[in-house]
C-alpha cells in the first residue's frame, strides 16, 4: 500500500513540460499531414471534432499554426457534431471531384473477320459465324482508355452485337465479360492463339442481364450464303462516377431503352 501511495505522489509532481511532451508526439505527427492537405488551398475554417479534437492543447497548437494563415480553428462540441462534420466532409470531397483517370483500360473480347493475308491471323482457329463469314475469336475492343480523364458524371459506352442461327436463343442469363488492360496502348488481341489472356489482361467482372424479353424479336438478317440469321444489338456501358465504379448493359426492347443491373468493378482494378 505504501509503495502505491509513493508512486501516486510521484506522478502528481510531473512537470507541465513533461506532460506536454506526451501530447507533442501526437501533435507533431498530425500537423504535417494537415499542412500538406492545406497546401495550395484557400481554407477559411478548420473544424476540430472527436475526442482528441476537444483537447484545449490541440486547439491551442492548431490556432498557433493556422490562425496566421487566415484559417480559423473552431471546436465542435455538440453531441452530433462528428456525424455532421463527417457527412459534410465526405459530401464536399465527392462533389469536388470533377474527373477521374482510370489506371486500366477496359473493353471486351470480340470476334474478328479472318484475313488470310495478314500474319496476325496465322495459327488462330477459324470458324463460320451464323452470317456465313469466317471469323476468329480473341480480338480486343477498347471502351475506356487507361489514363484518360473522364467526367465523373459521364458514361462510356460502345455498341456491340451477337449473331444467332435461331430467332429464339436463350437470353435469360446473357453475359459479357469485361476485361481490364494494365499496359499502355490499344492492342489488337486480348487472347493468344492458344486462347489464353495475353500479358496485361485480366477479367474485371462479368456483366449479366435478363434479355429473355428479346427472344423472338431479334433483328433478322440474310447471310452471305443466303441463309437467315438473327442479330442482337446491345451497348456495354462503364460508369466511373460516385463512390462505386460499375458496368452494365443497355439494349432496345419494345421501342424503349432498357438498362441492366450494374455490376461493380473491384476497387483494386480502378
Amino acid at each position: 500500500m505504501s509503495n502505491n501511495r509513493h508512486t501516486f505522489l510521484a506522478l502528481t509532481k510531473c512537470s507541465r513540460a513533461l506532460v506536454k511532451s506526451f501530447f507533442d508526439i501526437c501533435v507533431d505527427e498530425i500537423t504535417p499531414s494537415v499542412t500538406q492537405q492545406l497546401e495550395g488551398l484557400d481554407v477559411s475554417y478548420m473544424l476540430l471534432v472527436g475526442g482528441f479534437g476537444e483537447s484545449p492543447f490541440l486547439r491551442q497548437e492548431f490556432k498557433k499554426r493556422y490562425d496566421p494563415l487566415g484559417c480559423q480553428v473552431t471546436l465542435a462540441n455538440d453531441s452530433t457534431s462528428k456525424a455532421v462534420a463527417d457527412g459534410a466532409v465526405i459530401w464536399g470531397a465527392i462533389c469536388s471531384v470533377v474527373g477521374r483517370a482510370p489506371r486500366y483500360s477496359y473493353g471486351i473480347e470480340v470476334t474478328r473477320r479472318y484475313n488470310p493475308s495478314s500474319s496476325q491471323f496465322e495459327g488462330r482457329r477459324t470458324y463460320a459465324c451464323p452470317a456465313g463469314q469466317i471469323k476468329v475469336d480473341g480480338g480486343w475492343s477498347q471502351i475506356v482508355a487507361k489514363g484518360i480523364t473522364l467526367d465523373v458524371e459521364a458514361v462510356s459506352r460502345e455498341a456491340f452485337s451477337r449473331e444467332y442461327s435461331s430467332p429464339h436463343p436463350d437470353l435469360g442469363n446473357f453475359q459479357v465479360t469485361l476485361l481490364s488492360y494494365s499496359k499502355d496502348g490499344n492492342p489488337t488481341w486480348a487472347k493468344s492463339k492458344e486462347d489464353e489472356l495475353m500479358e496485361g489482361f485480366q477479367e474485371s467482372c462479368t456483366i449479366t442481364a435478363d434479355l429473355k424479353g428479346l427472344s423472338g424479336a431479334l433483328e433478322p438478317r440474310i447471310g452471305i450464303q443466303g441463309d437467315m440469321y438473327w442479330r442482337l444489338s446491345f451497348d456495354v456501358c462503364i460508369r466511373f462516377g460516385g463512390t462505386e465504379w460499375g458496368a452494365y448493359l443497355e439494349w432496345e426492347e419494345d421501342g424503349a431503352t432498357r438498362t441492366g443491373e450494374a455490376t461493380i468493378i473491384p476497387g483494386e482494378l480502378v
